[in-house]
């Protein structure tokens, strides 16, 4: 694979992407690289350039990174919920959604014959600490 090689202008105009951050229009670039905004245009209809121009832009927030890192650590830290659930869905802790899935069978089975049955066995399961704490109190 042939790789492009930039004119003079097109150096200047990738080191005015990856040096300067504050860098962010086109107007600015070409201000920083002593050209105009046109020549931007114009060498970006070149493939080769566009990846250079996008791999200095990337190399760029790359390194933003570290900085963006801690400043959302110290918004968290301070008590920014939001910061803090960003934080915890990058490191993947969390997760919005989680999908659950059972294979289950359910049958009709009746558990008790009448009203009088279900509650004696309410009582008997419900009630029954409160029947053995009472014991024990009399004791």
């Amino acid at each position: 694979m042939a790789t492009y090689d930039p004119s003079p202008v097109e150096h200047r105009i990738l080191a005015a992407v990856a040096k300067d951050p504050d860098r962010t229009s086109v107007q600015a670039i070409a201000d920083r690289a002593k050209c105009a905004p046109s020549t931007i245009y114009k060498s970006m209809q070149n493939s080769g350039f566009r990846q250079m121009f996008n791999d200095a832009i990337r190399g760029r927030l790359h390194a933003e990174v570290p900085g963006v890192v801690n400043a959302l650590i110290h918004e968290a830290q301070s008590g920014d919920f939001s910061a803090a659930k960003l934080i915890l869905e990058i490191t993947g802790m969390y997760e919005k959604s989680q999908k659950i899935s059972a294979d289950m069978q359910v049958e009709n089975e009746v558990l008790f014959t009448d009203g009088q049955e279900r509650n004696k066995f309410l009582k008997d399961t419900l009630f029954a600490n409160d029947d053995e704490e009472e014991e024990k109190e009399s004791d």
